[in-house]
């Protein structure tokens, strides 16, 4: 009789200990401070090659390119975090998201 109880109390503190983390991973998709933050990567991956092009120089080229590595991982991330805990985004969001992300990889 004990042993079923030690299950089921297993059982649900790994359903919580799911839960906490779960919570946790969306409160940080949701927070303005991630959008902020990707919505800046997003600025700077539509802007920022063709400004470093009108008035950059070689020396920029290097700042721009790990720049663009770093807004890379962010859009990965977030693609990531979207996957766990956002329902119905493999559907049509992440495909978009997808193709967005690798095609900073042509820059």
């Amino acid at each position: 009789q004990s042993t079923p109880m030690r299950r089921l109390s297993l059982q649900s503190t790994v359903m919580k200990s799911s839960n906490i983390v779960y919570t946790a991973l969306k409160k940080c998709l949701d927070s303005p401070l991630f959008q902020a933050l990707t919505f800046l990567c997003t600025i700077f991956a539509l802007f920022a090659f063709d400004f470093n092009l009108a008035f950059g120089n070689k020396r920029t080229d290097t700042i721009i390119d790990f720049a663009t590595l770093a807004a890379f991982s962010i859009f990965v991330l977030e693609i990531c975090l979207s996957l766990l805990c956002t329902k119905g985004y493999l559907k049509f969001f992440f495909w978009l998201d997808f193709i967005a992300t690798i095609s900073l990889y042509f820059e």
